[in-house]
């Protein structure tokens, strides 16, 4: 903004009197005062509110070092600098940065308005003095809120990262047993971010159906987390397309809670599998373990789930152990009933739904049928197995659930 010799005589005088030691001093206080007031959190930690008082002060200085040049970017005074970045350091949101700038805008503002009565005096320009000076307080402060923000930003991410980094290997410690029953619990919740591997753990492992989806994993592991009360869940990145969870609880999550959470994740081109909820060190590397297993069944099944319970599979996954010989098991007991027909489709989700329920009615209930067609449908399936369902009830019923889970026999 162009100054005629009025405003440029004001703004000379401000800026010497400003400059005072005492005046300093002064203009601290001023602005880091109420700043302080509002954010207890920082007026509490002694780093953070002598790091603000250091930013304010060397902020001051500069600005009114700009004053007497023309107007240029605004280059973040260091101490600013050092402040956003221990704001990051320190744990505190990105909000209370931004209200530590709001709080000084408006300190500004009342400050100026008072120097611009006091420096103008008789027949000088107030309005001009204060006009150039807010202008240049605005750029000012607008620059700062920018470039420390993006200071900020920048070491969240790196903090994030250093720790997603040691939260891997200490993982990848428990799992692989180098860590576990050596190291204190304690040490390696710390290690863990804070994760209570004192509680009950429900491991879990997400799976995006293609690149694209990896960006959804994290916030489809918060949502299971929140649906079963899990305040601090564990997530770490193995690299690829999984995403491996832990959720904490005092008490193991309701099936259908899991079930309904995880509803929509098909939607999302999202598969996930969990172990059981298990305590200590040793139930944080078994429920992984279960969630492997159940998403090893779920990627090999014909259907796809948007979440596998190894509680719903782990009979299948030791059948399914045996490779060939389950094939053969399955082949016997069904017989002709294995063969891939829409027919046997229809009659074997007859069955399942009769032993599941176990009685004709609620079968019928189930499929939205009429009891009689249950019937009819048992007694053609019978034929097929060329045996009484209750001759060999169990065996059937393993059999029926394989075929499901991996689909028609080699």
């Amino acid at each position: 903004m162009r100054r005629d010799d009025t405003v440029d005589a004001l703004v000379e005088a401000f800026i010497t009197a400003e400059s005072q030691p005492a005046a300093l001093d002064t203009w601290v206080e001023r602005i880091a005062g109420p700043t302080l007031s509002e954010l207890p959190a920082i007026a509490g930690d002694a780093v953070l509110a002598d790091s603000l008082q250091t930013s304010v002060r060397a902020h001051w200085l500069a600005f009114l070092a700009a004053l007497r040049e023309p107007a240029r970017e605004v280059q973040l005074v260091q101490a600013a600098a050092d402040f956003a970045a221990d704001m990051a350091l320190r744990g505190r949101p990105l909000t209370e940065l931004f209200q530590t700038y709001r709080v000084a805008q408006k300190a500004v503002w009342d400050y100026l308005t008072t120097a611009a009565r006091a420096f103008s005096g008789d027949n000088r320009d107030e309005a001009g003095f204060l006009v150039f000076v807010w202008n240049r307080a605005s750029d000012w402060l607008n620059a700062s809120i920018e470039a420390s923000v993006e200071i900020f930003q920048d070491e969240q991410d790196r903090l994030r990262q250093g720790a997603a980094a040691q939260a891997l290997v200490t993982v990848r410690g428990i799992l692989d047993g180098s860590a576990g029953t050596a190291a204190d619990p304690r040490e390696l919740s710390t290690a863990l971010g804070g994760y209570p591997l004192s509680s009950r753990h429900t491991a879990v492992i997400l799976r995006a159906e293609t690149p694209e989806r990896v960006s959804e994993l994290r916030d489809a592991a918060l949502h299971l987390a929140r649906s079963v009360g899990s305040r601090n869940p564990l997530l770490v990145s193995p690299g690829g397309r999984d995403l491996w969870c832990w959720l904490a609880t005092s008490n193991a999550p309701e099936r259908e809670t899991l079930l309904v959470a995880a509803a929509r994740f098909g939607e999302r081109g999202i598969r996930s599998a969990a172990g059981t909820a298990l305590p200590g060190v040793d139930g944080f590397r078994l429920s992984h373990t279960e969630a492997q297993e159940a998403m090893r069944i779920s990627l090999r099944s014909p259907h796809t789930r948007p979440i596998t319970l190894f509680a719903d599979v782990e009979i299948l996954s030791l059948i399914s152990s045996a490779g060939v010989a389950a094939d053969r098991f399955v082949q016997r007991t069904l017989g002709e009933l294995a063969r891939d027909t829409d027919a046997n489709a229809r009659l074997r989700e007859t069955l399942q739904a009769l032993l599941t329920t176990g009685s004709v009615d609620a079968a019928a209930r189930l499929l939205t049928v009429h009891k009689n067609t249950v019937r009819y449908r048992v007694a053609q399936a019978e034929a097929l197995l060329g045996a009484p369902l209750a001759s060999g009830r169990a065996e059937v019923e393993l059999a029926l659930r394989y075929l499901d889970a991996f689909g028609v026999t080699r």
